[in-house]
C-alpha cells in the first residue's frame, strides 16, 4: 500500500548539517516541510577527516605534537557531529517526523553530492561551514553543491522566518532554465502546499512581461493551481521590485531557477545569494 503524502511526491529531504546558526534555519525549515509533506528527513553529518589528518611539512623534533593536535582536532569533529545529531534527534521526536541521521567522514562536497542523489529535495544554508573543525571561517561547500546537482533545493538564509506556507512567489524571465524550477516545484508537489502563488516577471519591456508571467500561468493551471499575475515594467534592475515585493508582503517562499541572461547567473557563483538573502528573509526553492 503506498502511502498517500497530501499532494507531494517528495519521499525523502536531504539535510546536510554543520554547526552554525544557518543549519538550525535549515532544520527547522526542512522539519516544516517534512510535517507538511510527511516525508522522511535525513539529517547529515561530516567530519572533514582528510582536511584534518593530511600530512604537512613539520619542523624537526614536532612530529608527535602534530600527530596529538590532529588525534584532538579529530575528536573535536566528532563530538560536533554527535551534538548535530542530538539536535537533530531532538527536533525530529519533538515533531514526531519520520527521520533518520547519516555520518559521514571525508571532503563534505563530495559527500553531499553523493549523497543527495538518494532524495528527492536537498535544503542547505546559504552559508556553510562543514570545515568547523579546522577553520572558523565560511567554507566553499554551498558553491560547489550548487554548481554540482541537479536535484531540487531549498537554500536558507540565517534569520529565515518561519515557514507558514501563505505564499510563494515564483519569479520568472521565460526562458527555459527558468523554467526548470517552476516544473520542479509544481512537480514535486510544493506548489500546492501554498495558500497563494504570486508569479512576477519584471522587465524593461511591459509586454514581455506580462507574456512571461501569462506562460506560467497557463502552466500552472494545467496542475489546478490558481495564481496572482504580477507583470512589473523594471527599466533599471529586475530584483529590486522582487525585493520590494517581499519586504512588503513576506512571503513564504521564492522560486527562481538558473536564469539565461543577466544576474540569476551569478547566483551559482556566490554574489547573487548575498545581493537577494541579504535583503529578505525568505528561503529559496530553485532547481537546475
Amino acid at each position: 500500500m503506498i502511502e498517500k503524502r497530501g499532494s507531494s511526491m517528495i519521499g525523502s529531504i536531504l539535510l546536510p548539517m554543520d554547526s552554525s546558526s544557518y543549519t538550525q534555519a535549515g532544520l527547522n525549515l526542512a522539519s516544516d516541510i517534512s510535517s507538511k509533506t510527511k516525508a522522511k528527513l535525513f539529517g547529515m553529518s561530516i567530519v572533514d577527516e582528510p582536511a584534518i589528518t593530511e600530512t604537512k611539512a613539520k619542523p624537526l623534533g614536532s612530529a608527535g605534537f602534530s600527530d596529538r593536535a590532529k588525534e584532538s582536532v579529530l575528536k573535536e569533529a566528532f563530538d560536533a557531529a554527535d551534538a548535530l545529531f542530538q539536535t537533530f534527534d531532538k527536533t525530529a521526536k519533538e515533531r514526531r517526523i519520520q527521520s533518520e541521521f547519516i555520518r559521514k567522514t571525508g571532503n563534505p562536497t563530495e559527500e553531499i553530492i553523493h549523497e543527495m542523489v538518494k532524495h528527492d529535495l536537498l535544503v542547505i544554508g546559504s552559508k556553510t561551514y562543514f570545515k568547523y573543525a579546522t577553520q572558523r571561517e565560511e567554507c566553499d561547500t554551498f558553491s560547489h553543491i550548487t554548481k554540482s546537482t541537479h536535484r531540487p533545493m531549498m537554500i536558507v538564509p540565517e534569520d529565515v522566518s518561519p515557514n507558514s506556507f501563505k505564499e510563494a512567489v515564483i519569479t520568472t524571465d521565460g526562458s527555459i532554465l527558468s523554467n526548470k524550477s517552476i516544473q520542479m516545484f509544481v512537480l514535486t508537489g510544493l506548489a500546492n502546499q501554498y495558500e497563494k502563488i504570486t508569479v512576477i516577471s519584471s522587465s524593461s519591456n511591459i509586454d514581455q512581461a506580462q507574456s512571461n508571467v501569462k506562460t506560467v500561468s497557463e502552466y500552472l493551471s494545467h496542475h489546478n493551481i490558481k495564481c496572482i499575475e504580477k507583470p512589473i515594467h523594471a527599466p533599471d534592475t529586475t530584483w529590486e521590485p522582487v525585493i520590494g515585493y517581499f519586504k512588503e508582503h513576506n512571503p513564504s517562499l521564492l522560486v527562481m531557477g538558473v536564469y539565461g541572461t543577466g544576474g540569476v547567473k551569478e547566483f551559482f557563483v556566490g554574489s547573487f545569494t548575498s545581493a537577494i538573502l541579504g535583503k529578505i528573509n525568505s528561503p529559496i526553492f530553485t532547481s537546475r
